[in-house]
């Protein structure tokens, strides 16, 4: 059985812990088209884009990559590091055990962090937790679930985190 830990009162609560991705492995991106812009220090990825880093797979309609410039370098030495990967239009990431999905995300690669936003899903086995923010963390593998601050449900409520958990059936005896 899945457990919760509240955040308080501001409606955001841990979601089932996600594996534990490696940001130092390399990320593999794919796409129907790429547009460089070397003056701004990104690459525009569009169509059908997937970027993969160890066991994390991350798919959506387009992908902007931000990289450092060649006279910056990372904490790790290395240049034309990527700083951070934003990701819009049917954001979809997996895991070896769990599926998230969003409208937009980010993927700040030095905080070794992933945020899914609007209509986020994240899903495990039959478990499914719904709501307007997803914020994963690679290090420790925590995820938080949380809800905007704004009167959008029915009736003029404010949405709220939901969940949905299915007991195994060997826990239902």
């Amino acid at each position: 059985v899945l457990g919760f830990a509240s955040a308080g009162a501001t409606g955001a609560y841990a979601a089932p812990k996600l594996p534990a991705g490696n940001s130092k492995a390399p990320i593999e991106i794919n796409a129907d088209a790429l547009e460089v812009q070397q003056d701004k220090n990104i690459a525009v990825f569009s169509g059908h884009v997937v970027a993969i880093q160890d066991n994390i797979r991350l798919k959506s309609d387009k992908m902007t990559v931000y990289y450092r410039s060649p006279e910056g370098e990372n904490k790790s030495g290395q240049q034309d590091a990527i700083r951070k990967i934003e990701v819009s239009g049917n954001v979809f990431m997996t895991t070896p055990d769990e599926t998230a999905s969003g409208l937009t995300g980010v993927y700040d690669v030095e905080k070794n962090s992933i945020t899914l936003n609007d209509k986020v899903v994240l899903t495990k086995g039959k478990n499914t937790l719904k709501g307007d923010k997803l914020v994963y963390d690679m290090a420790s593998g925590k995820s938080v679930v949380s809800t905007a601050n704004v009167t959008t449900g029915q009736n003029g409520k404010k949405e709220r985190v939901r969940a949905l958990f299915v007991p195994d059936e060997k826990d239902k005896k």
